[in-house]
């Protein structure tokens, strides 16, 4: 009998909670903590003079064009989305009459254009937008016309041997694609204007480094500038001014080479009923502001848009697996326009 309590006492015991004991704890987490305070990695500063010279893009000032006259120019180029409506405006002027009241310092470095109605559908009377109907360029000035570059006599595709191809994803199913081969392709997923000169790629030689840097590497005679989908996301104050740095970093490295912005390719209507800002609607708008900016600058314009797009200005049904990058088909289209629409110095 006592033996069957002293058992029983026994296993009372092992099943007893032992306090938790803290002290062990807290000498061993207090030394980590100071450990990784005093080591923690820092990342590597970049000395790059391109990346010194430029402001970042989140810089107060912004050299080219200031926020308050791009509000001012947007309200007076703004497209008319649904039928006009008589609204009272300064002194009982209409809402069209006192957008034309609005005017720009005669110093702005970006002058207002005539409103147009490029890349938007016709409107039905009973309805707000005909999204089946093809847009309609209209009322563009001759002056962005003229930075249009024509159809062309055919070249070979040893034209491309010293050109350069900068770009996001799309461009670089062009150069997976092989049916440029010898040209230079400076690509990355996701890369927009400002990721010239901040975003590095890797190299042949196996650096590391900014697509603004790799320009040193090699003379190009001919660079085509296939970036804006990625900027839409953007105000278009901030891409424009990201767009004309690269651009005049670009003429200062290489000023005798042929340089050509492509205008931004259309999505299918499946990735534009997404509802996101990747539609048709900001590539045709953006678009319009590329176009308006190859006439300021002096820069020639290739719509490829117009080439690869269907008569709704959309990529064709079917011809993209996901509604945004092009199918192989459609990339040798594309490297078509580029042959009939060369110029040769």
């Amino acid at each position: 009998m006592a033996e069957r309590d002293y058992q029983e006492q026994q296993k009372r015991k092992s099943v007893t909670k032992r306090p938790i004991r803290i002290g062990p704890l807290i000498a061993i987490a207090v030394p980590l903590v100071i450990l990784s305070f005093l080591f923690r990695p820092t990342l590597p500063s970049v000395t790059s003079p391109d990346l010194e010279y430029f402001p970042p893009r989140s810089a107060p000032s912004v050299p080219n064009i200031r926020a308050s006259e791009w509000e001012a120019i947007k309200t007076t180029t703004t497209t008319t989305r649904k039928p006009e409506e008589k609204e009272s405006g300064p002194e009982g002027t209409t809402s069209k009459e006192a957008d034309a009241l609005l005017t720009l310092p005669s110093d702005s470095p970006l002058q207002p254009f005539e409103p147009t109605t490029i890349g938007m559908p016709p409107l039905d009377e009973d309805s707000e937008i005909a999204s089946d109907t093809a847009p309609t360029p209209t009322a563009r000035p001759q002056a962005w016309l003229d930075r249009i570059v024509p159809e062309q006599a055919e070249q070979p595709l040893s034209y491309f041997d010293d050109a350069l191809f900068i770009g996001d994803s799309r461009t670089e199913g062009l150069m997976l694609s092989r049916l440029i081969p010898s040209a230079t392709f400076f690509t990355d997923i996701g890369i927009s204007a400002r990721h010239f000169f901040t975003k590095r790629i890797p190299f042949a030689d196996g650096r590391q480094l900014t697509m603004s840097q790799g320009l040193a590497l090699k003379d190009f005679a001919k660079i085509y500038l296939c970036i804006g989908i990625n900027d839409m996301a953007d105000p278009e104050y901030i891409f424009l001014n990201d767009y004309k740095r690269m651009v005049d970093f670009i003429r200062q490295e290489e000023p005798q080479a042929i340089l050509y912005v492509v205008s931004i390719l259309p999505v299918s209507q499946a990735r534009d009923d997404q509802g996101d800002w990747v539609n048709n609607d900001n590539v045709w708008h953006f678009n319009d502001l590329l176009l308006q900016f190859c006439a300021d600058n002096y820069v020639h314009y290739l719509d490829a848009a117009a080439a690869l797009g269907d008569e709704h200005g959309k990529l064709p049904a079917g011809s993209s697996a996901d509604g945004l990058h092009l199918s192989h088909a459609l990339l040798e289209k594309l490297v078509y326009f580029f042959r009939t629409h060369a110029l040769v110095q």
